[in-house]
């Protein structure tokens, strides 16, 4: 391995093992991404592991070691000195009286299920897995949340798109209450779901998906600063937006959440950026 393990920050990790494929935010090379599991991390270890370049998905952290490659990067927002871009506060205008929020444990549905079967289907295709793709049918009817039609086959597909949607956004390996669930309604209708994880003075977004109906609301954007303008009612001292990629249209959007403070995995300070 590239690393130390006997650290005193990995002392409560499970080392599982290594994925090795090409990447998903830069297709012209592989990833080699090393994961770990570990039982109820506490928040003064897990800001240890986001500043060292660990995520979270549900019960496993991870992080990339590429060789000749280290275009993941950490970007955190500094919250009390973060200033909305001309069109941020245009999305938050548009936005904070027009969408409703509630905060809460994370919690499956088939609701659920369904917008983020919708979000892969129409925004982000490529991430659908191998045994899903050659099944429209059946997806379309999730979407559709047509349930109640599912054959036995189809039952059986579902109940693995529920433990793969309970494994990712549900489960967490953090101390009890740390991750919480951020859902957006409009009308009393959802529209957006986020997790995010509150440890300590560090809040750390994990995952956000929308109904693909409501697009051009750029609510992606706008979770992003609800959970900011929250973190400083908390006086939360820095807001990680997971991985920055310059070369990647999907993630260096990050960037524009200003000032904040960049560094290479494994670097051993951050470069803030105001401007």
């Amino acid at each position: 391995m590239h690393f130390y393990l006997e650290t005193y920050i990995y002392d409560k990790l499970i080392f599982i093992g290594t994925n090795q494929s090409i990447c998903s935010y830069l297709k012209d090379r592989y990833h080699n991404l090393y994961y770990f599991t570990g039982k109820e991390i506490s928040a003064k270890q897990y800001k240890e592991l986001l500043d060292d370049g660990f995520r979270r998905a549900g019960f496993y952290l991870y992080k990339p070691f590429c060789n000749h490659c280290w275009e993941c990067q950490i970007i955190r927002i500094p919250v009390s000195t973060f200033k909305m871009s001309k069109s941020q506060k245009r999305i938050w205008k548009r936005l904070k009286d027009y969408v409703q929020y509630r905060i809460q444990k994370p919690e499956f549905s088939l609701e659920k299920l369904s917008i983020y079967y919708k979000y892969l289907y129409y925004v982000h295709p490529d991430s659908f897995f191998e045994d899903i793709k050659d099944k429209d049918i059946f997806i379309k009817k999730i979407i559709n949340k047509q349930f109640t039609i599912l054959n036995k086959e189809e039952q059986i597909e579902l109940d693995k798109l529920i433990n793969n949607y309970t494994s990712f956004f549900i489960n967490t390996c953090l101390e009890l209450n740390l991750t919480k669930e951020l859902l957006l309604f409009k009308n009393n209708q959802l529209i957006g779901i986020g997790i995010f994880d509150i440890i300590e003075d560090y809040w750390s977004s994990v995952y956000f998906f929308y109904d693909p109906d409501y697009s051009k609301y750029s609510l992606g954007t706008f979770s992003a600063l609800l959970e900011i303008e929250l973190a400083k009612q908390y006086n939360v001292k820095y807001y990680y937006l997971g991985y920055y990629i310059e070369k990647c249209n999907k993630m260096n959007y990050k960037k524009n959440f200003r000032p904040n403070e960049i560094k290479k995995i494994n670097e051993k300070n951050f470069r803030q950026f105001i401007k």
